[in-house]
Parts: structure tokens; C-alpha cells; sequence
């Protein structure tokens, strides 16, 4: 399973579970549970052309009525009357920008490092008066954490930017070209 899903987007990915195949009858379903608010979201897969895959796939119409947010997923084995866990994780569902009305694709780390600098400026909203950040409200934190919390959250973000441009095919800002020659 992915770990984002834009929706109105289709999902379509094949899984293999070695000791659970759907030719030999097994059912391969994830249940994706919202950490929040939502529903509950239950997708069945079906065999793959290759018999030892498990296909996942659910429209672009289907995954456009989901709603969007942080879910923890776990998938499990079905067969006649036995089940069997087979992985968990996270799923981040974005909401549609094809239909959104409003869209803040900043991520989390972009979103604290915005709220901390406007704190800094002293042009904070009150929201982000109040913004929390673990069991710290922003409020709460000295002149001092503030510019500390804004350098780890740079750092943060730079991070993210790298890992970005390496998905879309950018070299590493990480790496360090040298050129030798004679001296």
C-alpha cells in the first residue's frame, strides 16, 4: 500500500502474499481507518492476471467520495473461516484539487516552520497563537526554543524539498561535486 493517495485519483497496485495466494482461494483486504474523523474505508482485492498477485484496484469515482485526512491501515488474509493479519501502516489521503475549494498542500513540517516564523515576526493569527506542536503550544515557548524550533523545522523542510527532487529525478542538493586537477 502507498503511503498518500490524491483522491479522485484510481488506486491500482498488485501485492504479493507468498503464503497466502488468491489462486490457492485466499482474499487479500485492507481496512483503512481514519485517526480522526471519517468512515471507515474496507478494499477487497481481487487475483491478478499473474495468479499469485493480489490486484487492489478502486475507481477514481469511488476514492473521490472518500474523505480526505490521516488513516492507519492493516491488511489481512481471508479464507473460508480463517484470518490472518498480514501488514499495517499509515496512508495519507489528500483531498481532490480538481474539485477543492480551498487546498493547503504544505506539509506538516512546512506548515509549523510558517507558524513559528510568524510568531517570530509577531504577526501570528490567533490560531497560530494557539498552535500545538506535541504536548507544546507555541504560545508557550521562549524567544530562544522558538529560533532553535525554527532551525530544526528548516532543516526539516529542506529535507523534504531534497527527497522531492530525487522522486522527480533532480540529483541530491546532499551531494558535493569536486572537480581535481593539477595544481
Amino acid at each position: 500500500m502507498q503511503d498518500a493517495l490524491t483522491l479522485g485519483d484510481t488506486l491500482n497496485f498488485t501485492t504479493s502474499v507468498v503464503d497466502y495466494l488468491p489462486s490457492d482461494g485466499w482474499t487479500l483486504v485492507y481496512r483503512l481507518v481514519p485517526r480522526s474523523t471519517g468512515d471507515a474505508i474496507t478494499i477487497t482485492t481481487a487475483q491478478d492476471d499473474d495468479s499469485s498477485l493480489h490486484r487492489a484496484q478502486v475507481s477514481a469515482a469511488t476514492t473521490a467520495g472518500w474523505d480526505a485526512g490521516d488513516y492507519s491501515w492493516h491488511s489481512y488474509v481471508t479464507k473460508a473461516a480463517e484470518s490472518y493479519s498480514v501488514s499495517s501502516g499509515q496512508i495519507t489521503l489528500k483531498p481532490d484539487p480538481r474539485v477543492a475549494l480551498t487546498l493547503d498542500n504544505r506539509s506538516a513540517a512546512q506548515t509549523a516552520l510558517d507558524n513559528v516564523r510568524a510568531m517570530l515576526a509577531g504577526k501570528a493569527s490567533s490560531g497560530v497563537l494557539s498552535y500545538r506542536i506535541g504536548e507544546r503550544t507555541l504560545q508557550s515557548y521562549s524567544m530562544d526554543e522558538l529560533l532553535k524550533l525554527e532551525s530544526k523545522l528548516v532543516a526539516q523542510v529542506k529535507a523534504e524539498e531534497n527527497t522531492a527532487g530525487i522522486l522527480a529525478g533532480m540529483p541530491s542538493r546532499r551531494q558535493v561535486y569536486v572537480r581535481a586537477g593539477r595544481a
